[in-house]
């Protein structure tokens, strides 16, 4: 279950929170209401029909009886269920109304053929309306129209209250975040009634309100709800149920209302006390958190959409957004794009964001310890190894990868290398993640390398407070 939370000005960028709402909703247990002295019955009813019990719900009454002397094209091509009506309609003789041939408007026919073998039946009636009497009666209508009730038996339904507990948020990301608690109500009233959340989200002074609902078939009592929001925004939210009462108006039972501020893009970016003053991000773009067992989005170079997400991909020409068809060849956009309009992170995440160049990726490398985790296998048992940079202040930022995944995470530059003959070969500059603690140890002498620009990497964002 997903909800898109937008301002009213169109903003397109999102950023997700994870927040947890517990919520505990009591309902009024179900009632059972036995014989016929719930009611007095004006009318004696056929000794073929007889209901058995009533158990009511705030807005279900499920009815369960015996019919007798039914054969088989009755039970076929006849019509057999129950009447009900609310009681103070003086259920008695609407019901004698319907036996004599009439259709009056009061009464209300529910039939069940699911599972109904001619002598025991049993159904469940919705759309009740709380704290009401009702008057029940079975039915049997043969195919030449004669009409057989029982006698009425009546039973009133359950009070509707509800108490709605919100806990707060235990979890905000980037992206995408989780609204998890947990709603109580007896099943078959869930398919009666709406619940779910409300949050709504104040920018510039503007107001816009999502309101998500549940339906009965998907009931569970714990939820989980993932939801999106535009960074830095304030929000609130809280739980409800809603109803129609008896005079169909919307009834809404809700808990506290609680605030909280969508994070800030610049809370992404960790201090690892380099010279140059940048910070990198904890995760690669396109995501919320650090991923370590599998793989992240991937951007060609030089392109800001994804074409094939978290696939490894190497772009066919006429995919890849700087091909020229008509040359056949990559049009140049430069060798150096970050911050530009060329680059995924300065483009997506705005403000000071950008992405690394390959001195960028010189520096984390030469100022911060590098260690190395290998052996974790992800879903789908692939091996991965994850690298952590630690900075002189203790902070750290991870790079992992899947042995099937892609080369490594883009810089910003391209080598630009003249052939004897006069031609031009260009290749971006990746860094790559060490296989082993060999190479750990030797990373300051190597760990950039060249890829076509076509191929689909990564990109972990810097933070640069000299844009």
């Amino acid at each position: 279950m997903l909800i898109h939370i937008l301002s009213n000005k169109g903003i397109k960028r999102i950023v997700s929170f994870f927040f947890s709402l517990m919520a505990s909703i009591i309902i009024a247990a179900s009632v059972s209401c036995q014989g016929d002295s719930n009611g007095t019955a004006e009318i004696q009813g056929s000794d073929d029909l007889k209901i058995t019990s009533v158990s009511v719900t705030t807005f279900t009454a499920s009815v369960t009886g015996t019919f007798k002397g039914l054969d088989k094209v009755e039970i076929a091509l006849g019509r057999n269920g129950v009447l009900y009506c609310e009681k103070s309609d003086n259920a008695d003789a609407i019901f004698k109304s319907w036996q004599d041939g009439n259709n009056p408007q009061e009464c209300k026919v529910y039939e069940n053929r699911n599972g109904f073998d001619g002598e025991s039946f049993s159904g469940t009636i919705k759309g009740l309306y709380p704290e009401t009497e009702y008057s029940f009666c079975l039915f049997s209508q043969g195919q030449d129209g004669q009409r057989k009730i029982s006698s009425a038996f009546s039973c009133t339904t359950a009070k509707f209250t509800a108490e709605i507990k919100t806990v707060g948020i235990s979890k905000l990301l980037y992206y995408e975040s989780s609204l998890s608690g947990s709603i109580s109500m007896d099943s078959k009233d869930a398919t009666c009634c709406k619940y779910g959340i409300v949050v709504t989200g104040t920018l510039d002074g503007e107001d816009t309100t999502i309101k998500y609902y549940w339906t009965g078939d998907d009931y569970c009592e714990v939820f989980d709800v993932k939801v999106k929001t535009i960074p830095g925004m304030e929000y609130s939210y809280f739980a409800f149920i809603e109803y129609t009462d008896h005079d169909g108006k919307n009834v809404q039972k809700k808990g506290e209302t609680l605030g909280f501020r969508a994070k800030n893009l610049e809370q992404m970016a960790v201090d690892l006390d380099l010279p140059s003053g940048i910070k990198w991000a904890e995760c690669d773009l396109g995501e919320q958190e650090f991923q370590n067992l599998r793989p992240t989005k991937g951007y060609a170079w030089g392109c800001t959409i994804s074409v094939h997400g978290t696939e490894h991909s190497f772009l066919n020409d006429n995919e890849y957004q700087w091909w020229d068809s008509d040359k056949k060849q990559i049009i140049d956009i430069g060798d150096e794009i970050s911050g530009t309009q060329y680059d995924a992170a300065h483009v997506i995440l705005g403000g000071k964001w950008r992405m690394p160049t390959a001195d960028d990726f010189t520096e984390l490398v030469n100022q911060c310890d590098v260690s190395l985790k290998t052996g974790e296998k992800n879903e789908y048992n692939y091996n991965t190894r994850t690298v952590t940079f630690t900075g002189k202040n203790g902070n750290i930022i991870c790079f992992a990868k899947c042995n099937y995944t892609r080369d490594g995470w883009w810089t910003s530059t391209l080598k630009v290398v003249t052939k004897p003959d006069g031609s031009v070969v260009s290749n971006p500059y990746y860094f790559d993640l060490p296989q082993d603690q060999h190479a750990v140890n030797n990373i300051r002498n190597n760990y950039l390398s060249l890829h076509g620009q076509k191929m689909e990497n990564p990109i972990r964002p810097v933070w640069d407070p000299s844009m």
